[in-house]
């Protein structure tokens, strides 16, 4: 007897008549007025109410109204006590909120079989709520855990990507060092397997973490001035070298109609590049290579003024790929061979991270290939074209036997490598281990340049970058170009470093040559190159 019901009547002999029919299956209530009946049910909630029609003051219309109007009672149910054949009062009733009526005369099996019907009924209704109450708290709870896990992937991709990356440029820097000295005929073989194998393991890094990057959303594209003509040569040069090694013939060409400067993310770009050129010479036992990088030019109507479209086209000699399986070899962890006895090594993960990056510049990648008879991989991007409103640098006329640099590096081996590095240069270079240490190192002496490592103890190098553009020390100047050497690379990183006076940035890891070009754009003046031409 957990169920309640309050009657509303102001007939002492119809309140008996029910109260008989109910109470042995129904805790009761009774009020004799629409006021208290307000004032019971608010108290009491009951779960059905039985409410006369014809009541002085108050009538059951008006009493209906306010409890249907009251977020507490609006959900109980109200069957209305009517007169026999009051037709329009019981369709004024049911319009109201009424789920049904009883009329007068009273018959108590009547009653007791509508009010036996609309309790069962409400019962279930009750269970159907408490279920959905459940379950919306199950979804709450598993998005929240969902939304905690998420949030703790991404605190271990850039976790894991720092410290990881991290010793990767010591090892890679420190590689490509060496193999500037002079070395015997085979010393120069181990460092450069050693080499190979450092940038094979570079690449994959780079795979994975960033492939982990994008299934949480935190991988971000840079938008600086990229010379085409200019960038990809030491990636060109680098995969001419692995074909020669192969006994294979590696040609390229550069769309003179291409201009000169645009503006988007170059290693991203020569990212995705150097994931086709990878697999071309991976599956091409004899032949050739052979890449076109041209200026869209049929599609311009549908390219934006501010903007060009690029396409890329690297064709080789290769094994082929079914045509079954062309459009499948761009899904993620996917290969044609995953078997133990592969003949081919990787990870599935190269052409899934190629697409994503080629879509992300505004563009699209398709295969075409014949087995045993090569395949062509072309791919599109959107880049804009320069404005004229892109930072110049600091000191054109500096020369690199000039420059000072101050390095802000917590790392002990990549401060050093650091330093050998720009002092092969012959620049003036000196070091500090954190922020605040940079910050006292300036306040002594002036610097034309400074490199600045991002996560580091005491002050970071976001905190140190704020205080030098403050213009807070008497010595330094406020204006310095500072270059952000991160592990980090996750979406809203760049802007982040940009936000807080950052010129520019690099992540790690990186080849020499990048920093040297980053420096020579900020405050040398360029030395003057050769043209690039395909091979």
């Amino acid at each position: 007897m957990d169920q309640r019901i309050l009657i509303v009547d102001d007939s002492p002999s119809v309140l008996k008549i029910l109260n008989d029919a109910l109470r042995a299956e129904y805790q009761i209530s009774v009020t004799t007025s629409g006021k208290d009946a307000l004032a019971v049910a608010a108290a009491q909630h009951p779960d059905l109410i039985l409410l006369d029609i014809k009541m002085p003051d108050m009538d059951g219309y008006e009493v209906c109204r306010r409890l249907k109007q009251s977020p507490e009672t609006r959900d109980i149910p109200i069957l209305f006590v009517t007169v026999l054949n009051e037709t329009e009062d019981e369709a004024k009733g049911l319009e109201m909120g009424a789920v049904d009526y009883i009329t007068k005369p009273i018959a108590p099996s009547v009653v007791q079989a509508r009010v036996r019907a609309h309790m069962r009924l409400k019962r279930h209704q009750d269970h159907l709520e408490e279920l959905v109450r459940e379950r919306t708290r199950e979804l709450v709870e598993a998005r929240a855990r969902a939304e905690e896990a998420n949030r703790a992937q991404g605190e271990f991709i850039t976790n894991i990507s720092h410290e990881i990356r991290t010793p990767m440029i010591s090892v890679l820097g420190m590689t490509e060092l060496m193999l500037k000295t002079e070395l015997n005929s085979r010393q120069q073989e181990y460092m450069e397997t050693v080499s190979d194998s450092v940038t094979q393991l570079k690449r994959l890094l780079n795979d994975l973490l960033d492939f982990s990057s994008f299934e949480t959303g935190k991988i971000d594209l840079e938008k600086a001035p990229l010379e085409p003509h200019r960038v990809f040569l030491p990636l060109l040069l680098e995969f001419l070298a692995k074909a020669e090694k192969r006994g294979l013939s590696f040609f390229w060409k550069i769309d003179p109609k291409i201009p000169e400067v645009l503006l988007g993310d170059a290693e991203r770009l020569k990212q995705a590049l150097a994931h086709l050129l990878d697999n071309a010479l991976k599956f091409t036992p004899s032949g050739a290579v052979d890449l076109k990088c041209t200026l869209d030019e049929n599609t311009a109507a549908q390219t934006p003024e501010q903007q060009v479209l690029l396409r890329f086209s690297i064709t080789d000699t290769g094994i082929g790929i079914p045509e079954n399986e062309q459009e499948r070899i761009f899904q993620p962890f996917y290969q044609i061979d995953g078997s133990l006895s592969r003949r081919y090594a990787g990870t599935g993960v190269g052409l899934a991270m190629t697409r994503r990056l080629v879509e992300m510049m505004g563009g699209s990648i398709r295969a075409e290939s014949v087995p045993a008879g090569g395949s062509r991989f072309t791919f599109t991007v959107r880049l804009d074209r320069e404005n004229g409103n892109t930072m110049v640098a600091q000191n054109p006329g500096k020369s690199w036997n000039d420059l000072r640099v101050l390095i802000v590096e917590d790392t002990e081996p990549n401060r050093r490598l650091f330093q050998i590095l720009l002092e092969n240069q012959k620049c003036h270079v000196r070091v500090a281990n954190n922020g605040r240490k940079a910050l006292d190192i300036l306040e002594k002496e002036p610097f034309d340049l400074i490199l600045m490592d991002i996560q580091m103890p005491e002050m970071d190098g976001l905190a140190a970058t704020r205080r030098i553009r403050e213009g807070s020390g008497e010595h330094w100047n406020p204006a310095i170009p500072i270059i952000a050497l991160t592990a980090h690379g996750q979406a809203g990183d760049r802007q982040s470093y940009l936000d807080a006076g950052m010129n520019d940035y690099l992540a790690k890891p990186f080849r020499a040559q990048m920093l040297l070009d980053k420096i020579e754009r900020l405050v040398v003046k360029p030395a003057p190159t050769e043209s690039v031409h395909g091979r």
